[in-house]
């Protein structure tokens, strides 16, 4: 077997390595993560759709197509849809929020774990070890936790949620105002 490796595939071997590393530990909060996401971009989607019933009650149009549409169902008077406008942008933005303390926190948490492991590991190696090594290099291998976590998985984390967010607001854009999106879109 060849051992000599480019560094693309060391990289991805280090990668796969990391995830089998962090995946058993941190599925779960993981997958809470992409809960919350998908809860907040579900969110903005039904402010942007209590925004524009709300808009087109306001400016009254000779053809406005959402004055048939009913909020789930419900009739809302002008002042009781502001008040529900209200409440689905402030929940909206608390979820949000909560969504990126908590993509800061599962970064920092496995950061944390990793900088555990490596100091551990670090301490299990032998007496003789520790004297015949270059103390600066050892330190500079477990504090490049902390530049893993602010350079890689916070951006990461942070990444994915903006896209989802997108995706999910360009799509709920297309569905209440296709036409509006599209010119949107290709003007920008």
């Amino acid at each position: 077997k060849n051992f000599l490796m480019t560094k693309k595939d060391s990289i991805k071997v280090l990668i796969l390595k990391l995830i089998k590393e962090i995946w058993p530990k941190f599925k779960n909060k993981i997958y809470l993560l992409f809960i919350i996401t998908l809860f907040a971009s579900s969110l903005e989607v039904l402010s942007l759709f209590v925004l524009l019933k709300f808009l087109s009650i306001l400016i009254p149009q000779e053809s406005n197509s959402y004055n048939d549409l009913l909020i789930y169902g419900l009739k809302f008077s002008t002042s009781s849809l502001a008040i529900y406008l209200f409440l689905i942008s402030l929940l909206s933005a608390l979820i949000r929020s909560y969504s990126f303390y908590f993509n800061t926190k599962t970064a920092s948490d496995i950061g944390s774990y990793l900088g555990t492991k490596g100091y551990a590991n670090s301490l299990r190696k032998s007496y003789r070890h520790h004297i015949s090594s270059d103390l600066n290099a050892v330190i500079t291998k477990i504090s490049f936790t902390g530049n893993f976590i602010g350079g890689f998985l916070l951006p990461l984390f942070q990444s994915i949620s903006s896209s989802f967010l997108a995706i999910f607001v360009i799509t709920g854009l297309f569905f209440l105002t296709g036409k509006v999106t599209f010119i949107l879109l290709i003007i920008t």
